[in-house]
């Protein structure tokens, strides 16, 4: 075997043996994001436009207590163009940690930045979150985050 085709095998050889004691090797403790998860929502408003995209975040609020907040509602063709009123969020979750389920609601009419605390406990929570008003959800919200 030629010497340049015997160094090629041993640095793959010894790459592989690096890769494989690095994926067997404890995943440091990570702590959780700021906004683990952002969600979107598009409602059909009406005046002034007739098309609004809303915005919500999930955090933990402290242990097994998850904080969702409806950020913003603003114009889905022009995001610069906000109300200062929102269409709320009537939101279904699921721990599928723990198999705890609920749901909670920000109400219609909440102006943005409006929060609500949500006792999940500790995992992976799932969420599904439609308008609380009566203006019809054309894109429900949805996603999957984690509660510390």
């Amino acid at each position: 075997m030629p010497q340049n085709s015997r160094s090629l095998t041993v640095g793959v050889l010894a790459a592989a043996g690096v890769a494989a004691a690095l994926a067997a090797a404890p995943a440091p403790a990570v702590a959780a994001p700021v906004t683990p998860l952002q969600i979107e929502q598009t409602v059909l408003t009406g005046a002034p436009w007739p098309v609004s995209s809303q915005t919500f975040n999930a955090t933990t609020a402290r242990p097994g207590v998850a904080r969702i907040n409806l950020t913003s509602s603003c114009n889905t063709f022009n995001r610069q163009l906000c109300l200062h009123y929102t269409q709320g969020g009537r939101i279904v979750w699921l721990n599928t940690s723990t198999g705890r389920a609920g749901t909670a609601t920000i109400p219609a009419g909440a102006r943005p930045g409006t929060s609500v605390e949500i006792p999940t406990g500790p995992g992976l929570v799932s969420a599904h979150i439609s308008a609380a008003s009566t203006a019809p959800t054309i894109v429900p919200g949805a996603g999957i985050f984690r509660i510390s």
